[in-house]
C-alpha cells in the first residue's frame, strides 16, 4: 500500500455514511420547489394586490358610481324642492314617487369625456339631467368624476290652441317664447267653413316644464274658457267652440251660407205657418178682388258646427235680394217680402184722380154746402156697386151725424200707392182735419179695384 493511499483511507470506526446519489437529488428538488412555490406566491400576491388596486381605482373612476353617491345624498324631499325650483307644474310633481329614482345615460349627449346621465321618477320620462367633469386623479392614468351641473329636461309637451286665444299656466299667461307655430293644425270644418280663408288652424305652445293638462287653462277670443278636445302623444288639443245658426226664411228662397246653397243634405229644415196681418185690410171684400192670397209659410234651416260667424245670403226664387229683419245670438230673420209693391208709376198716372175720390169724399162727409143729393151723387160714382163702401155710404144718408163745421177741404197729400196685382192696388191719403182735433193727422186708405175701364173703390178705411 502506498503512501497515498494510506493518507487518503479513513481510519477505522471514524468513516461517514454515504448518501445515496437520488436522495441527494430530491433533497435540492423539495428546496427548489418550496423556493418556487414561495416566489409564485409572492408573485400572485403582488399581481392580486395590484389588479385589486386597479379594480378599485376603475370602480372610483366610473361616472356612474358619481351619479349613485349623489343620488344617495337626497332625500324626497331634496327632490321635490329640486324640480319645483326647475319650474316643474307642482301638481305633477306631487304624483311623483320620489323615494327612487332612476338614472341612464343621455344618449346623443353622454361622451367618455363629458358624462351625461338622465334622472327620472316612476317611469322612462327623464326630468332632470347631470352633468359630471373630472375630478382629482386616482392614479394609473384615471380620476375621480364629480358632479358639474343639474338641469331640467324640456318636456316638450305641446298645447294646441285656437288662433288669438289665451294659454295660461297655472293661472299665469304664458310668454309669447312659449308659441312655438301659428295655424300649425288645420281644423276640421263643415262643408260650409272648409273654403274660408280667414279660419286659421290652431297655434302651437310648448311648456316644457309640464307634462299633463292639469295646470292648463285656454280661454278664446271671446273670454270662454275650452274644454281639451283630445290628448294624444304628449299632446293637448283645444278645438274651439263652435255654434249654430238658424236662418228663417220665406219659402223658397234660395239660401246660402259662407257661399254654400242651403240643401236638405247639408242642413235641417223645418217649415211653419205664420199669420201675417198684411190681408186683413181686405178681409170680407173677397168676393171683389181680383185676385185671392194664402196662408204664408217659411222655412227655418238649422246649420251646424260653425266656427266663425256667418256670411249668409236670401233671395227669392226670381232672384230679389232679402235683407236680414235681425241677425242677432245665431238667428237670422228674412222677411217675407210684401205683396204689395210700392207703384209710383201708377201714383203719378191717377194721383190727380185719387185726390178728386178723396175731395168727393170728404165733401159727402162733411155735407159740403148743404147738397146732400149733389154731393152722393158724385161721390158715389167712384164706388163699385154692391160694394162696401157703396153700402156704407148708402147708410150714412140714415145714420150720418153732420159736421156743419167740418173742413171739407183740408191739407191733404197721396203718401203711396201700393199694388197688389194687375187689378187692385191701394191708395193712403195723408190729411190734417182742424176742425175737429187741431193737429191730428188722419189717413184714409182707399181700396180700388179695376171696375169697366178705370178705377172704384170697393173698401175705405180710416186709420
Amino acid at each position: 500500500m502506498s503512501a497515498t493511499e494510506l493518507l487518503e483511507r479513513p481510519e477505522s470506526g471514524n468513516e461517514a455514511p454515504e448518501t445515496p446519489a437520488g436522495e441527494k437529488k430530491k433533497s435540492r428538488f423539495v428546496k427548489g420547489y418550496v423556493i418556487y412555490v414561495i416566489v409564485m406566491l409572492a408573485i400572485i400576491i403582488a399581481g392580486l394586490t395590484f389588479l385589486w388596486d386597479r379594480m378599485d381605482v376603475y370602480e372610483r373612476s366610473r361616472p356612474a358610481r358619481a351619479v349613485e353617491a349623489w343620488l344617495a345624498e337626497k332625500t324626497p324631499a331634496d327632490w321635490k324642492q329640486l324640480l319645483l325650483d326647475e319650474g316643474f307644474e307642482p301638481a305633477y310633481v306631487e304624483g311623483l314617487d320620489l323615494t327612487a329614482p332612476e338614472y341612464y345615460k343621455r344618449l346623443g349627449v353622454y361622451t367618455d369625456e363629458t358624462p351625461v346621465y338622465n334622472i327620472s321618477f316612476g317611469s322612462r320620462r327623464p326630468m332632470l339631467t347631470a352633468q359630471l367633469r373630472k375630478g382629482e386623479s386616482l392614479g394609473f392614468g384615471s380620476h375621480r368624476w364629480v358632479l358639474d351641473s343639474v338641469g331640467a329636461v324640456d318636456s316638450g309637451f305641446t298645447v294646441y290652441a285656437p288662433d288669438g286665444a289665451k294659454v295660461l299656466l297655472n293661472g299665469v299667461p304664458v310668454g309669447q317664447n312659449c308659441l312655438v307655430q301659428r295655424d300649425a293644425q288645420a281644423l276640421t270644418l263643415s262643408v260650409f267653413e272648409k273654403n274660408r280663408a280667414d279660419i286659421h288652424g290652431l297655434a302651437k305652445y310648448v311648456l316644457n316644464r309640464s307634462f299633463t293638462a292639469d295646470g292648463v287653462t285656454v280661454i278664446d277670443a271671446e273670454g270662454n274658457a275650452l274644454e281639451p278636445a283630445h290628448l294624444a302623444d304628449n299632446a293637448c288639443y283645444y278645438a274651439p267652440l263652435t255654434t249654430s245658426c238658424r236662418i228663417e226664411v220665406p219659402m223658397g228662397a234660395v239660401v246660402t251660407v259662407n257661399g254654400v246653397l242651403l240643401s236638405g243634405e247639408n242642413a235641417a229644415a223645418e217649415t211653419k205657418a205664420v199669420q201675417s196681418d198684411e190681408f186683413k185690410i181686405f178681409e170680407g171684400i173677397e168676393n171683389f178682388l181680383p185676385f185671392t192670397w194664402e196662408t204664408a209659410y217659411r222655412t227655418v234651416w238649422t246649420v251646424e258646427d260653425l266656427v266663425a260667424a256667418p256670411e249668409v245670403v236670401a233671395a227669392m226664387p226670381d232672384g230679389t235680394a232679402l235683407t236680414a229683419e235681425s241677425a242677432a245670438d245665431g238667428v237670422w230673420v228674412f222677411p217675407t217680402p210684401s205683396a204689395a209693391t210700392p207703384d209710383d208709376a201708377l201714383k203719378a198716372e191717377l194721383h190727380d184722380y185719387i185726390m178728386e175720390v178723396f175731395d168727393a169724399h170728404m165733401a159727402y162727409l162733411g155735407n159740403r154746402d148743404d147738397d146732400l143729393a149733389g154731393n152722393y151723387s158724385r161721390f158715389s160714382k167712384y164706388l163699385v156697386p154692391g160694394s162696401e163702401a157703396q153700402t156704407q155710404a148708402v147708410g150714412a144718408q140714415i145714420s150720418l151725424v153732420w159736421y156743419h163745421d167740418m173742413d171739407t177741404r183740408p191739407n191733404a197729400e197721396l203718401k203711396e200707392v201700393l199694388r197688389y196685382a194687375p187689378d187692385c192696388f191701394t191708395a193712403r191719403v195723408e190729411f190734417a182735419d182742424g176742425s175737429l182735433r187741431e193737429g191730428q193727422i188722419y189717413h184714409n186708405i182707399y181700396i180700388f179695384v179695376r171696375y169697366g175701364d178705370g178705377w172704384r173703390v170697393v173698401r175705405i178705411v180710416n186709420e
